[in-house]
């Protein structure tokens, strides 16, 4: 139950970042968190900000300098993003839900989902690696990801049937 109650403060908190517009309000939450952090994310996340705040450099509104929006909206998101990385470190998301057993068994097939298809896609990505004498595939990159999308779309199909199939048998599920 205190893992319901630190998620409820944790969305309390998110909503207050959401609404702050002083960067000296981000920047401690942001050092706070990078014990927290693997060069990936790290990555993945700059990546992310570069492709939104690129844009607002060419289109922001004319007469309005970019520059502080930008400032504000990239520590606004980034200290968003690693708190939630942060929290979710320390707090296993299916504690969140003890609190009703219907929503705790919903995520709970949705993470053994999850983690079914990441085993799956590190499988997959083995067997290329050592299929393929080079690192660059080029124009095979795409039938292989082709192949993999459509393999994962087949399989959570057939998975989604199967689990629509199981609730419906435990009364769970009720047509509308």
């Amino acid at each position: 139950m205190k893992e319901t109650l630190a998620f409820f403060l944790f969305l309390g908190f998110l909503f207050f970042l959401s609404l702050s517009h002083n960067w000296y309000v981000f920047l401690p939450v942001i050092l706070l968190s990078l014990p927290f952090l693997k060069l990936r994310r790290i990555l993945s996340l700059l990546l992310f900000l570069f492709l939104i705040s690129f844009p607002y450099i060419f289109f922001h509104p004319e007469g309005v300098s970019p520059w502080h929006w930008l400032l504000l909206f990239n520590l606004r998101v980034l200290a968003m993003s690693l708190s939630a990385i942060a929290f979710f470190s320390l707090i296993h998301p299916l504690k969140i839900f003890s609190f009703s057993p219907t929503l705790q068994a919903v995520f709970s097939l949705a993470y053994a989902q999850y983690s079914s298809f990441k085993k799956t896609y590190f499988s997959f990505q083995q067997a290329l690696r050592s299929r393929t004498v080079s690192r660059r595939l080029g124009k095979a990159f795409f039938p292989y990801a082709g192949a993999v999308f459509g393999y994962f779309l087949r399989v959570s199909e057939r998975r989604g049937e199967e689990i629509k199939q199981a609730l419906r048998s435990r009364g769970f599920y009720v047509q509308g």
